[in-house]
């Protein structure tokens, strides 16, 4: 008689669940902080066995699942769900956030032509003053790819386009624990004229979208100690001063 699992290894049971096409894939993902086991940061050799509660994070998405069994083998997608249940926070977490995806505006066109502009945003230094949201100055880097040979010689109004744009955080824990992480969702608005170099930009980020490089990071910026998104669902900048490099446009100066 073949002997019954009762235990097998944290990247084959990820492997055999359907969240990785390859133990590799589960491996590097363990590697990298993207999986926990039972709230704890885990080795691939781990052992993994029915009760345990596994969180295994896909950007922009988070799977909590309760383990219900263990196989060593990769089967059809039904069978591979008969290992586990997702947690119903879970599911209404990545319901929620699924929905704020989808309402996100389209790719910004301007009448008839194709889109003019991508905005990448980084906030810089961004330590626990930013987090608390007060209204002190600080610094958004702002990299307008392709900006110059697109822009045309008039002020025109562009809508930031979302799903080519990220807010980047990176705070300490008590001084010393770096913790990394974007927004999901940034809105807003630019106006720049090319030949005078002169405009402004309005950003709003959602910081329920908030996503970190592992659960515990993400759970602690979402907190008080840092952004607190329960109190601030939204971060406001206004731009008061364009920086140039020669031509080139390179920060924007504003305020949260």
């Amino acid at each position: 008689m073949a002997e019954t699992l009762t235990s097998v290894r944290l990247d084959k049971w990820l492997w055999a669940a359907r969240f990785f096409k390859t133990r590799q894939l589960a491996v590097d993902s363990i590697t990298a902080g993207h999986v926990e086991l039972n709230n704890e940061r885990a080795k691939p050799a781990k052992s993994v066995k029915p009760g345990d509660e596994i969180t295994v994070r896909k950007p922009p998405y988070e799977f909590v699942l309760t383990v219900r069994a263990v196989s060593e083998k990769r089967g059809s997608a039904p069978i591979a769900r008969e290992l586990y249940v997702e947690t119903e926070t879970s599911i209404a977490a990545r319901e929620k956030l699924s929905l704020e995806l989808r309402e996100m505006p389209p790719h910004c066109s301007k009448a008839g032509r194709p889109s003019a502009i991508g905005v990448r945003w980084k906030i810089g230094s961004a330590r626990r003053h930013l987090a608390m949201m007060n209204s002190k100055r600080a610094w958004l880097c702002a990299a307008l790819i392709g900006a110059s040979a697109c822009m045309p010689a008039i002020a025109t109004v562009y809508t930031i386009d979302t799903r080519e744009t990220t807010a980047n955080f990176d705070v300490r824990f008590l001084g010393l624990f770096p913790i990394q992480g974007k927004f999901l969702r940034t809105t807003g608005t630019l106006v720049y004229d090319h030949a005078t170099r002169q405009g402004s930009i309005d950003v709003s980020i959602v910081t329920t979208t908030l996503v970190a490089s592992t659960v515990r990071a993400q759970a602690s910026a979402r907190g008080a100690e840092f952004f607190d998104v329960e109190k601030f669902p939204s971060i406001e900048f206004k731009s008061s001063r364009f920086i140039f490099d020669e031509s080139r446009l390179m920060f924007v100066e504003g305020n949260l």
